[in-house]
């Protein structure tokens, strides 16, 4: 599968629908500390085509919330990928002057699109015979963070 570029268009789907996309918050520092955070919503879509599904964050603001309309990858959108082939490119449409971190977004979409969000995750990693690494995991995501704020790559423009 070739990545996503400039003039594919993408489908986004209906937000009734199973595939929707999910609200998540994307949370990051810039201009010497400052912190921001904004709602992206966010879901797998179609690119029109190609058979084809990519992961697109759209700053809440920005989002039809009734879903099922296309977009056009242009210049007002920027991207995230894992290496300079472009595997696992994903899109992201929102304020341009906003400078997260790729992997900001990548892990809200772990975090928002893969598990229901509760309380309950502890006790579901025991109950599956995974209590003490759960508490380890938490431990260490809270070190990975504060790297994160200080390490990462910048979003890229199509």
């Amino acid at each position: 599968m070739s990545p996503i570029q400039s003039g594919d268009v993408l489908v986004i789907p209906s937000s009734s629908g199973s595939d929707k996309f999910v609200k998540g918050t994307i949370q990051w520092s810039q201009d010497l500390g400052k912190s921001y955070s904004r709602d992206y919503y966010m879901g797998l879509a179609a690119v029109k085509g190609k058979d084809q599904k990519v992961l697109c964050f759209i700053e809440a603001e920005r989002y039809q919330s009734a879903g099922g309309y296309d977009v056009t990858i242009d210049g007002s959108w920027q991207y995230g990928q894992k290496n300079k082939e472009g595997a696992g490119r994903f899109a992201v449409l929102h304020n341009k002057s906003y400078k997260p971190y790729q992997h900001r977004f990548t892990t809200a979409a772990v975090a928002n699109m893969t598990v229901t969000i509760n309380n309950n995750a502890k006790e579901v990693g025991t109950a599956l015979g995974y209590g003490n690494e759960v508490e380890r995991a938490q431990q260490l995501k809270v070190v990975a963070d504060q790297f994160a704020k200080i390490f990462g790559d910048y979003m890229h423009n199509f």
